[in-house]
């Protein structure tokens, strides 16, 4: 079932999003008879504003999702999280620079999520976007 995320993580839709905006999508993923919750945030840059450049850049854009799968289906949570960090992953413009994206687990790890309020955990995110995308 993992070999399926990339394809649920950035669809085929994800090209029409503005350059200079993260697009978010939510998704279930079937996983070892239970489900694991999908939460990716898509972004694009052009090929000239990266610092560094190697073979697989092959075209004038760059589109690239950051993803995060959960056992929990905290959608607005980790969506709230996890799209600045994907901004600033790409204000970066040199995607060899890991580190945010490791920090940002190593945080997302430690969360308590039992303590938080129910209104945090589904930050913004209404049931339409959920079901009907």
């Amino acid at each position: 079932a993992l070999r399926f995320v990339a394809f649920l993580a950035m669809p085929e839709t994800a090209h029409n999003a503005r350059s200079d905006e993260t697009q978010s999508v939510f998704f279930l993923l079937p996983c070892g008879g239970s489900l694991l919750y999908g939460v990716s945030c898509i972004r694009r840059i052009g090929a000239e504003e990266l610092l560094h450049r190697d073979a697989s850049v092959s075209r004038g854009t760059v589109q690239k999702a950051v993803c995060v799968l959960s056992r929990c289906p905290f959608f607005g949570l980790v969506q709230q999280r996890l799209s600045p960090v994907t901004q600033a992953f790409f204000e970066q413009m040199d995607f060899r620079c890991t580190a945010l994206l490791s920090g940002f687990f190593s945080q997302l790890d430690q969360v308590l999520y039992e303590k938080l309020p129910e209104g945090e955990l589904f930050h913004d995110v209404s049931h339409v976007n959920l079901l009907c995308g």
